[in-house]
């Protein structure tokens, strides 16, 4: 598998993740995945709507998808 089918595999992924277990996210986290993944935004762009910096977003992001990915464990 190449890294481009790789990505698209993981975007795939985060997406259903995200349909499925979003509410269960803080506020944040959820935000920060929808505004990347979905609205497309950057790192820097989704920082500055939310107020936060893009390592923050970053934080946010890879914390959420931790949270889907053992909700998607207990299920």
């Amino acid at each position: 598998m190449d890294s481009m089918e790789s990505t698209v595999r993981k975007r795939i992924r985060d997406t259903l993740l995200l349909d499925t277990y979003g509410a269960l996210l803080t506020e944040k986290q959820r935000l920060a995945c929808e505004m990347t993944w979905f609205e497309d935004l950057s790192l820097a762009e989704t920082a500055e709507a939310l107020g936060i910096s893009r390592q923050g977003v970053h934080d946010q992001i890879t914390k959420a998808r931790e949270n889907m990915e053992n909700f998607e464990k207990k299920r």
